[in-house]
C-alpha cells in the first residue's frame, strides 16, 4: 500500500464504440490503493489523495475486455488528471439490429480456437475519412490540427492515421485541434486522412466483433488485420452500413489467401 499525498488520478472509461460511459457494471482499481475511487455517471473514476508515483490501474467490465493502464501521477496535468481507457466491446455486447458489424471466429491449423487475438479495422474508403491535417503533425508531439471534419470527433475514439493507431484524449472543436492520449510515433504531412479504426481482441472462443459507429457511408471498404506472434496478416472486405458480415470460422492460415 502506498501513502497518502495530494495527487488526483482520473480514469475516465469510454465505451469505444458510442464514445460514451461504459454499459453495464464496471469496476476500476489501482495497484497500491485501498480506498476505491469515486464513480461518476460520465465514467470518471477519481482516485484521491495519492502520493507521487507509478500506478497500475485495471477495469474490468460486464460487456467489454479488460484494460489496464500505467501512469505516473505527477507526470499529468493537475488541472486535468484525465487517463482515457478506451474499452472495446465483447461479441457478446448488445449492439442494436441495425449497427455495422463484421464478426468472426479464428482457429490455428488444428481447428483450436486463437483467444486473446489483437484485431484492428480500419475504414479505408475515402468517403468514410473523418479529418484531415491542416497542418503537419510531428513525430513526438499529442496534437492534431485538423481540417474538413466530417461530424463530431469524440473523446475516446480511434483513428488510423497513416500506418499508426490513434486515440483521442481531448476535443477542442472550437480551434478543431485534438489531443491524443500517446505522442505520434511518425511524422504526417499536410492532408494526411484521419480514418475511423477498430481495435480488439479476440475472446477465449477465438471470436471477435469489430462495430464501426462513425462511418456515414452507404458501404466502404475495411482493412482487417491480425496479429499472431510474428505474423501480421491482412484481407480487405467491404461492408453495408447498418448490417452484419459475419465472415463465421476463419483458419488463420487462409485468412489473407
Amino acid at each position: 500500500m502506498k501513502g497518502e499525498g495530494k495527487r488526483l488520478l482520473v480514469v475516465q472509461a469510454v465505451d469505444s464504440f458510442t464514445a460514451g460511459p461504459p454499459l453495464g457494471k464496471y469496476t476500476v482499481t489501482a495497484d497500491g490503493v485501498l480506498r476505491p475511487p469515486l464513480q461518476k455517471t460520465n465514467g470518471m473514476n477519481v482516485f484521491q489523495h495519492l502520493a507521487d508515483g507509478t500506478y497500475s490501474s485495471q477495469v474490468q467490465a460486464e460487456h467489454y475486455f479488460s484494460e489496464q493502464v500505467t501512469v505516473a501521477v505527477e507526470e499529468l496535468d493537475p488541472l486535468y488528471p484525465v487517463v482515457i481507457v478506451p474499452l472495446a466491446p465483447k461479441p457478446s455486447y448488445p449492439f442494436a439490429g441495425e449497427t455495422t458489424l463484421i464478426r468472426a471466429s479464428f482457429s490455428d491449423e488444428d481447428g483450436l480456437p486463437l483467444p486473446g487475438m489483437r484485431v484492428r479495422g480500419t475504414a479505408i474508403s475515402e468517403s468514410c475519412t473523418k479529418a484531415k491535417l491542416s497542418a503537419e503533425a510531428v513525430a513526438g508531439t499529442r496534437e492534431l490540427a485538423l481540417s474538413r471534419l466530417s461530424g463530431r470527433i469524440r473523446v475516446g475514439e480511434r483513428y488510423a492515421l497513416g500506418a499508426e493507431t490513434v486515440t483521442i484524449a481531448e476535443a477542442k472543436e472550437g480551434s478543431r485541434t485534438f489531443l491524443l492520449t500517446a505522442p505520434l510515433l511518425a511524422s504526417h504531412a499536410r492532408g494526411v486522412s484521419l480514418l475511423p479504426c477498430v481495435e480488439t481482441v479476440t475472446d477465449v472462443r477465438g471470436e471477435v466483433v469489430l462495430a464501426f459507429g462513425n462511418c456515414k457511408s452507404a458501404a466502404f471498404d475495411v482493412r482487417i488485420t491480425v496479429f499472431h506472434g510474428e505474423r501480421e496478416l491482412c484481407r480487405e472486405v467491404r461492408v453495408q452500413e447498418g448490417t452484419l458480415l459475419n465472415l463465421r470460422a476463419v483458419n488463420l492460415d487462409d485468412f489473407a489467401s
